[in-house]
């Protein structure tokens, strides 16, 4: 007589899913503030630039996959242990996270002018075509010549200068481009526009945000205006979006042997 053994061992059992949710804090230097995901022991910053989440040490030996999904302008590399290791974790890589793809910012078709005056400032910049991505969503941008900065009034006096960014908004799931302009002052302490003041700005508060470029202009006489484009104020490939973008939501469903 043959003796079956009818309980389920451990190759025979189901797998167990687990959600676990929460948010990472993520500090305006790119380390990590906080973390409040259940399950979750640790979140930190490896020196390849990714956050890792390790896991409790329930999970240790029996983890078989892991399913990643976050909210933010972010790649994702899922990395998880063997079901046998002892360091169970999950990578979220961040490089490539908000980077735009031409948009860069030129000298205008048409000249910016200064009318005499207390009148008219007409600020102009040809912006390249190019790709951003906000929030996740992708916007490819054709080429745009002459696009308005300001106009119909004054906005520097003889011997001021003032920056505006060009910043990238995702609005009701749809990126679009929109001014933000920092206040005129003497040339030479002009300041660009804080985050706060881009937030500010934005269609509806806390939308997500990429600054495409600072742009400078300044009134050197009655009629007489130069202007620069500085595109180095995007975000670089390895950095987080600006501060707005900072708080991750992560969901991560989980497999194990029970």
């Amino acid at each position: 007589m043959t003796n079956v053994n009818l309980y389920p061992g451990p190759l025979m059992r189901e797998k167990e899913t687990e959600l676990l949710a929460g948010q990472i804090v993520i500090d305006s230097d790119g380390t990590v503030a906080s973390e409040n995901i259940e399950g979750v022991s640790a979140v930190a910053r490896t020196a390849e630039g990714k956050l890792k989440v390790s896991l409790e040490d329930k999970y240790a030996g029996g983890l078989l996959a892991a399913d990643l999904k976050i909210t933010g302008p972010f790649s994702v590399n899922r990395e998880t242990d063997s079901s046998s290791g002892s360091d169970p974790h999950v990578d979220i890589e961040t490089r490539d996270a908000a980077q735009p793809e031409g948009l860069l910012a030129g000298a205008p078709t048409t000249p910016s002018a200064q009318t005499t005056g207390a009148a008219e400032t007409a600020w102009r910049v040809d912006l390249a075509a190019g790709l951003v991505a906000v929030g996740g969503v992708k916007k490819e941008f054709a080429a745009e010549a002459d696009r308005v900065l300001h106009d119909t009034t004054e906005l520097v006096e003889n011997g001021e200068s003032a920056v505006a960014a060009i910043v990238a908004e995702l609005e009701a799931g749809a990126v679009a481009l929109i001014n933000v302009k920092g206040a005129a002052a003497t040339t030479g302490t002009q300041v660009a526009p804080t985050d706060a003041e881009i937030e500010a700005a934005l269609s509806t508060a806390g939308n997500p945000w990429v600054k495409i470029c600072e742009c400078t202009v300044n009134r050197t006489g009655d009629t007489s205006l130069t202007q620069t484009q500085d595109n180095t104020k995007r975000p670089l490939v390895g950095e987080l979006a600006d501060a707005d973008h900072q708080t991750i939501d992560v969901k991560l469903l989980l497999q194990r042997r029970p």
